[in-house]
């Protein structure tokens, strides 16, 4: 009687072991990395977009982050699309800060003319630890909602 329960004792742990360890491997669900709470707001001279991280297991925040601005004209014969990335900047701020300042006289040079909806957009690129959102891949997801802001008139 003794044999059979501590054969019986060892076929449950044995099955409880090996039930943990196979819980334990599942992949753990993917983190949105989405950048939320896109503003936008412009001064005299720049646009300034700031945003909120997502912090996700295996890493702190996004390396770095790309902000795309978009123009498109009311009669839809006009499309300018322009791309800067935190690894860009030139304030000393780290690539991975959430923050980004635009200068618009840049935007201006592209031919956005003042006074119209400018659209911009953000996405992190790559996680330390996490390699899920990186440069390339194209699934990246988008902040949303998106921001809108203007070039002032003189």
């Amino acid at each position: 009687m003794k044999k059979t329960s501590l054969i019986s004792f060892l076929i449950v742990s044995v099955t409880l072991l090996f039930a943990s360890l196979a819980v334990a491997a599942q992949p753990s669900p993917a983190c949105d990395a989405t950048p939320t709470g896109l503003v936008c707001p412009t001064d005299a001279d720049s646009v300034n977009f700031d945003w909120d991280t997502t912090v996700c297991p295996n890493a702190t925040t996004a390396d770095k982050y790309s902000v795309d601005i978009s123009y498109a004209s009311a009669d839809g014969l006009t499309l300018i699309e322009t791309s800067y990335g935190t690894s860009d900047r030139t304030d000393g701020l780290p690539m991975s800060a959430s923050q980004l300042e635009v200068p618009l006289a840049d935007l201006a040079a592209l031919g956005i003319p003042c006074g119209q909806d400018i659209e911009a957009k953000v996405k992190a690129l790559e996680m330390t630890g996490n390699r899920k959102y990186g440069k390339a891949n194209e699934k990246n997801p988008w902040s949303f909602p998106s921001c809108k802001f203007q070039i002032a008139c003189p």
